[in-house]
């Protein structure tokens, strides 16, 4: 079905070919969302529903008992409007690009659904039957009147699981997920989820490189391994040389990074620079 074209969605009279009943007494139309019937004698046309709207509505599709004296018509809910647009930069038949758009469904999103409705035209009233339908709870009739049920409630009390109703196994489905539970922090390590004991610690990232001379500490804002080399005793004319490494790079040179040896290289200060600096270290 073409989006945009739902049958029996609009408030206007609609018939089809299997409108007309059996005896072709009574013949069978949508109004206002609504099943209507006219008596073909003496054209009296009367509501056997009250309750469609504009976002659940009776279809023009009817199926009459062979007697006459019943009439099924689906009731029908429809999908979620999810509007997905992408451009043509080279349309063939023009130099202007062109934006489409389309109804396009994913997963999560609500489908459509459609349910049979009974109908007694005698009595002129609705009789309760049962959807089928696991997710929505058991209806009830209360006073020759058809009442929804308490839609199945999929909670487990468990924050980082995503909870759904299955109408195919009629069943709830509870799947723990991790990343319900990342934290988006590198060094503390992968955050994960339990589907009984909820969100759960990561381990910390471990930055030992085995290096004495190395300060070793993990970086967030870089989500790296980043280990700052130290030489010298102190003092002003024998500072202590501190320098970057990444991944075993030297970061902040002139002219790109340098590779170092595995264990701390010795740096020499550059005379013509700043002390202030720590961009002119250079290696020894």
């Amino acid at each position: 079905e073409q989006f945009g074209r739902r049958r029996g969605r609009s408030g206007a009279r609609r018939r089809n070919s299997r409108s007309l009943s059996p005896d072709g007494k009574w013949t069978a139309f949508i109004k206002a969302y609504n099943l209507h019937v006219k008596a073909e004698e003496s054209g009296e046309e009367f509501a056997l529903s009250t309750d469609g709207k504009a976002d659940n509505f009776y279809e023009d599709r009817f199926y009459w008992s062979p007697d006459s004296g019943k009439l099924v018509a689906m009731r029908k809910q429809p999908e979620q409007e999810h509007i997905v647009s992408f451009v043509e930069t080279s349309p063939k038949d023009g130099l202007q690009p062109k934006l489409h758009s389309f109804q396009y469904l994913k997963p999560g999103d609500r489908i459509a659904i459609s349910k049979p409705q009974l109908f007694d035209i005698a009595d002129r009233k609705k009789i309760p039957i049962d959807d089928g339908l696991f997710c929505n709870g058991a209806e009830s009739c209360v006073g020759g009147s058809c009442l929804a049920g308490t839609a199945v409630n999929c909670g487990d009390g468990v924050g980082c699981t995503d909870d759904s109703c299955n109408e195919g196994t009629d069943s709830c489905d509870n799947v723990a997920n991790n990343a319900n539970c990342d934290d988006g922090l590198f060094c503390n390590g992968s955050e994960t989820c339990s589907a009984t004991l909820d969100c759960q610690a990561g381990t910390a990232v471990n930055c030992n490189d085995g290096i004495a001379c190395t300060v070793d500490r993990c970086d967030d804002e870089q989500a790296d391994l980043r280990q700052w080399c130290l030489r010298g005793a102190g003092g002003r004319g024998d500072r202590w040389l501190a320098y970057p490494v990444v991944k075993g790079y030297a970061m902040g040179q002139t002219g790109g990074p340098q590779v170092l040896h595995e264990r701390c290289a010795p740096f020499v200060r550059d005379e013509r620079a700043s002390w202030a600096d720590p961009h002119t270290y250079l290696r020894g």
